[in-house]
């Protein structure tokens, strides 16, 4: 019998990026503390839910994604996806040839 997928769909503050994870794929939820995610977040900590290689299909964004932007600060590996209307900070994005290899999810969008 193949596991069911547990579903949770978050969004940003006015709604119009819609992330969809499914949470019955194991991850690991970390603080960040470091200057570039209080600098990105606007906060002294950003909690993140991290979700490396084939986890990373966990992430899919169902919604948004005409006013999802990416940014990459110089020295980053990867992408930092944000609301361009309401500036939400939604996931940290690394993909190499169409494949998603890290998907870092903002919980604040929950």
């Amino acid at each position: 019998m193949a596991e069911q997928k547990e579903l949770v769909t978050g969004t940003c503050k006015c709604g119009k990026v819609e992330v969809n994870v499914d949470t019955s794929v194991k991850t690991n939820v970390v603080h960040c503390l470091c200057k570039g995610c209080r600098d990105w977040t606007g906060t002294p900590v950003w909690t993140v839910a991290i979700y490396k290689g084939p986890a990373a299909k966990a992430v899919s964004i169902t919604k948004g994604d005409d006013v999802l932007k990416r940014y990459r600060h110089p020295g980053l590996s990867y992408d930092r996806c944000f609301c361009s209307e309401c500036g939400t900070s939604i996931l940290n994005m690394m993909e190499k040839g169409g494949v998603k290899l890290f998907a870092g999810v903002s919980t604040c969008i929950f």
